[in-house]
């Protein structure tokens, strides 16, 4: 499973997706030569840094990744997500934001091959088990 304490039993990590809105629509990266989940279709995000607060990592994470400064940033659902095959574990904590201007750009090209804007109702495929998960939960982005 997760990474493991020193002696002690595996552990679930922590991620934040943002789930970045613009004129109905959300931002969506395709995974490039990651550990887990490559080709699959994802929100903008990554691991909580030790006493980093949830909405700064939000941020910080999705300017490190697109180049976007987001506003109006709220807290999402969280999602319960076991990668089975790859033996990883993660609670994925969501904050929902706006980009109102501004062309997402590939700042982590070794991670992420391109970034669009898709209709909730509409998402390509394949999607990264923390978006099936999330809209298992039946969530709206719209009603965030």
């Amino acid at each position: 499973m997760a990474d493991a304490p020193a002696g002690g039993p595996a552990r679930p990590r922590d991620g934040v997706g943002v789930i970045v809105l613009r004129d109905g629509a959300v931002l969506l990266g395709r995974r490039e030569g990651v550990s887990h989940g490559t080709g699959t279709w994802q929100f903008p995000g990554g691991h909580l840094e030790a006493f980093e607060d949830v909405a700064h990592c939000a941020a910080r994470e999705v300017m490190e990744e697109t180049g976007l400064a987001v506003s109006n940033l709220r807290p999402g659902p969280y999602t319960n997500d076991i990668f089975e095959a790859d033996g990883r574990h993660y609670v994925t904590v969501y904050v929902v934001a706006d980009a109102p201007t501004g062309t997402p750009a590939v700042c982590e090209p070794a991670k992420c091959a391109e970034w669009r804007w898709c209709d909730w109702h509409h998402l390509p495929e394949p999607l990264f088990l923390p978006i099936i998960n999330l809209r298992r939960l039946g969530f709206e982005p719209g009603h965030a």
